[in-house]
């Protein structure tokens, strides 16, 4: 009898359990069409690979909804309503679905919602406070991500020591780390994880993708093999210099057009002392011929051109953001990215007489 009572209080606890995982339900604060849908995808900046579903899609009845909770790893998503595709990218926030979620809550498309569960808690409870103090609003989340200075990732390191278990923080790396790229400071981020993190399949995704970038800190800039101007084959060759300019754009990103100018100015004064720059653009196939090799002559780049056709290597090494530069010292290796005009310019004018 004793036997017979166990089996069933185990029963009832499973059934529980199973209940608990098998539905989300949801609520959207927001007036809608009746036969909309809500839809939570994977991050375009982040590989499918990471994630074990890349959307979840439901419909709206009454602005209510509800998900299979089919979880079996901590996820990010972002949210948008079907109605919302190629118009928006995705609506304001984060949104962490673990195996304890139980109800996601949709604000307006300006206010960001948020999940009930262990790891929704803790991204609204512990991690959003630890990055905005006097504000734990994840709406004003997004504007910290790309700092200047590091900020964001001096930050996540402080996180990972205190709570190195944390799927919060390891999403977070994974979404800094694919729209910025390598850094010392990422890989030391990476590594002060727990063991039982490392042993995590998605840390294991984050660990080999960080690994096969080649752009690094204190290491020589790697060998290529890109097109030149004649969209002929050509290995790139770092040229003699004290300082080299590795220049990464396209013909027709605004940013990279209005910061050209400022360069070539530089190289004039500075090339016979120096200093050399090198182009590399990410331009698409069909951009090539009318847009990036009349480009160079129209803006009079004088130094050498290369082209990474369709963005192949940009887009392994996570270089979504266009200009990115990295400067080299006479030994072709890497000691800064993205150094701005004003410091290059000192830079030069104190070691090139």
């Amino acid at each position: 009898m004793i036997t017979v009572r166990f089996v069933f209080i185990i029963c009832l606890i499973n059934c529980f359990s199973y209940s608990q995982k098998i539905k989300i339900n949801g609520v959207l604060f927001e007036k809608i069409n009746s036969n909309d849908s809500i839809i939570l995808l994977s991050d375009s900046s982040i590989k499918d690979e990471y994630y074990e579903k890349t959307y979840l899609i439901r419909e709206i009845k009454n602005n209510s909804f509800y998900l299979k909770n089919e979880i079996t790893y901590p996820q990010m998503f972002r949210v948008r309503l079907k109605s919302e595709t190629n118009k928006i990218p995705n609506r304001r926030g984060f949104y962490f679905l673990d195996k304890t979620s139980t109800y996601i809550k949709i604000d307006s498309l300006k206010i960001a919602g948020e999940v009930v569960g262990e790891i929704g808690n803790e991204f609204k409870n512990e991690f959003t406070p630890f990055f905005i103090k006097d504000n734990t609003n994840q709406d004003n989340f997004d504007s910290i991500l790309f700092k200047e200075n590091n900020f964001f990732d001096i930050k996540l390191l402080d996180y990972v020591i205190k709570h190195n278990n944390s799927f919060i923080a390891l999403w977070f790396f994974i979404y800094d780390f694919s729209n910025t790229g390598y850094s010392d400071l990422k890989n030391k981020i990476l590594n002060s994880f727990s063991i039982k993190m490392k042993s995590e399949k998605l840390w294991k995704i984050a660990y080999n993708d960080f690994h096969k970038i080649k752009i690094k800190e204190n290491q020589k800039f790697p060998k290529l093999l890109l097109k030149n101007t004649n969209l002929q084959p050509e290995k790139l060759t770092i040229p003699k210099a004290k300082y080299t300019l590795v220049d990464f754009w396209f013909s027709r990103c605004r940013p990279c057009l209005e910061e050209m100018p400022i360069w070539i100015n530089l190289y004039n004064l500075y090339n016979s002392k120096g200093f050399n720059v090198i182009g590399i653009s990410s331009d698409k196939t069909e951009n090539v011929k009318p847009y990036w090799q009349k480009r160079i002559i129209e803006k009079g780049i004088p130094w050498k051109n290369y082209l990474d056709e369709n963005a192949i290597f940009c887009t392994s090494e996570k270089i979504n953001s266009f200009p990115t530069n990295f400067l080299l010292n006479e030994k072709g290796e890497v000691i800064q990215k993205n150094i701005q005009p004003e410091d290059l310019e000192k830079i030069l004018s104190e070691n090139l007489k």
